[in-house]
């Protein structure tokens, strides 16, 4: 009962869109660690998505490769990701043409086998 109040909570919070972008990038990476455990999780998704879409722009190298990751891990709906993918993938050419030191080594393998992992899914 705790995780459902939990995640009406968080689902609430993602609505009004008020979350910053950390908190979005953290937001994905313990839902795609803990999904496994906790998959009533996967259905804040729909109302992630969105609000990630919409700090996307302000998103670090580590909050966007995050979150690519977490798309990679989950077991996201093909048009919950032709949504988001857009506007991370203009955020990391951004980042990269604009700020490429601010990229470290984790950051880039996680996008690379990110980008691998969903090209094999289709």
């Amino acid at each position: 009962a705790s995780m459902g109040k939990l995640v009406g909570s968080l689902r609430s919070f993602l609505q009004i869109r008020s979350m910053k972008e950390q908190a979005v990038a953290n937001v994905w990476w313990a839902i795609a660690s803990m999904q496994q455990q906790l998959p009533e999780l996967l259905s804040l998704m729909p109302h992630l998505v969105p609000t990630t879409e919409h700090v996307a722009k302000d998103m670090f190298p580590r909050g966007v490769s995050n979150v690519i990751w977490a798309c990679a891990t989950c077991t996201l709906d093909d048009q919950l990701l032709q949504m988001l993918l857009p506007s991370l993938a203009e955020r990391v050419f951004e980042l990269i043409f604009l700020r490429p030191d601010d990229f470290n080594g984790q950051d880039i393998a996680n996008i690379i086998w990110s980008c691998a992992e969903l090209q094999a899914r289709g």
